[in-house]
């Protein structure tokens, strides 16, 4: 378990990029989540796993040393709940998040 982080990388393929629609650059924002849990590389790996998935998300930061998440996304195809309950469904839990910008 402990040489778990060094190979936690071959369980999480590297997260396919989404087929992206065409979007006014005005309807990104950006929400930082913080959780709690991760402890690895492999953690951050299974949680932008997860997050790769989820339609209108344009992009992602996952830190488990600073026990957060950054999500760009667009508010007209998902709100920050479905995000989260993202993030929820890894087995990590989502303390609380912070509307960082809104670009208009």
């Amino acid at each position: 378990m402990m040489a778990f982080p060094l190979y936690a990388k071959t369980f999480y393929s590297k997260p396919k990029g989404q087929a992206s629609t065409v979007t006014a650059p005005d309807s990104k924002q950006q929400v930082k989540f913080t959780i709690q849990g991760m402890t690895c590389e492999g953690c951050e790996a299974h949680v932008d796993n997860q997050l790769s998935k989820v339609a209108g998300v344009f992009a992602y930061k996952t830190s488990y040393a600073s026990k957060s998440s950054l999500v760009t996304f667009d508010p007209s195809k998902v709100d920050v709940k479905t995000i989260e309950a993202a993030i929820n469904k890894t087995g990590y839990t989502v303390k609380d998040f912070k509307l960082i910008s809104e670009k208009k």
